[in-house]
């Protein structure tokens, strides 16, 4: 008796954890042919993790929700994302930055954005995924996600080029130390997409 109401206990529970969240995914990229879902969708909110994955690779990746599957696809891949990229970049610059001098230079983000603007260079398309999904108020939205992947060296490289162009806004002798740690930096472009 006492297992049986356990188990039925654990059954509630868990059917009650499913139905806080609410959200069900209704279909994928590959149900409709059989296949399962890439090894680096398990990564998607821990990018850093897919070191193991793509050795010698960074990763960037990006996700939109919305109802039109074919314009998020078109927006994502033709406008959003070198803005994206733009925009995390300068984040880990600016984070970075902070960090090292103790002092806010969230003011100066748009001067250190135009710097990494010209950088989304060498990245290749690795993959692409989406899923449909249903809210608990009954709307169903499409989510996309893509992974882009340049080499270490090219990355380094172009942070490394942002990093100098922003030596007059956050000053020479911090952006030496930047380029000194730039695996800080690059550390903390990593765990900004997460």
């Amino acid at each position: 008796m006492k297992t049986k109401l356990f188990i039925m206990m654990l059954i509630s529970s868990i059917l009650f954890s499913c139905a806080a969240t609410g959200v069900t995914t209704i279909e994928d990229m590959g149900s409709s042919i059989g296949v399962k879902q890439p090894e680096w969708m398990q990564y998607i909110t821990s990018v850093s993790k897919m070191d193991a994955l793509y050795p010698k690779k960074v990763p960037f990746t990006y996700n939109e929700t919305g109802t039109d599957l074919n314009y998020l696809k078109r927006k994502i891949n033709s406008t959003t994302l070198s803005a994206e990229y733009s925009r995390t970049l300068t984040q880990a610059v600016l984070q970075s930055a902070s960090e090292e001098s103790g002092q806010d230079f969230t003011e100066h983000e748009q001067s250190i954005q135009q710097a990494s603007a010209s950088t989304f260079s060498g990245f290749k398309k690795e993959g692409e995924w989406w899923q449909l999904k249903r809210y608990p108020n009954g709307d169903e939205k499409y989510t996309y996600y893509v992974l882009y992947l340049v080499d270490e060296d090219n990355f380094n490289r172009s942070l490394s080029s942002v990093i100098k162009k922003s030596s007059g806004t956050i000053g020479e002798e911090i952006a030496q130390k930047l380029e000194k740690n730039i695996e800080n930096v690059k550390n903390i472009y990593m765990n900004a997409q997460q």
